[in-house]
């Protein structure tokens, strides 16, 4: 039987060995943005060119 790949698998394995920082929330914001624009132009633009089809809107809350 194969394992389902779930989001805190995936955070898990994003987090193995990192050590734990703190950062004030401006700068948490910067880094949000920066990695969400990255995912925008590099991921989700070549899956649109490849036939991934209409992507709509992509949202994210932040809590």
């Amino acid at each position: 039987m194969k394992s389902q790949i779930t989001i805190k698998k995936i955070q898990d394995l994003l987090i193995k060995g990192v050590q734990t920082i703190y950062m004030d929330d401006d700068s948490s914001r910067r880094m949000w943005w920066a990695s969400l624009e990255v995912i925008q132009k590099d991921f989700l633009s070549q899956t649109y060119k490849k036939g991934g089809g209409n992507l709509g809107c992509l949202t994210f809350t932040c809590i």
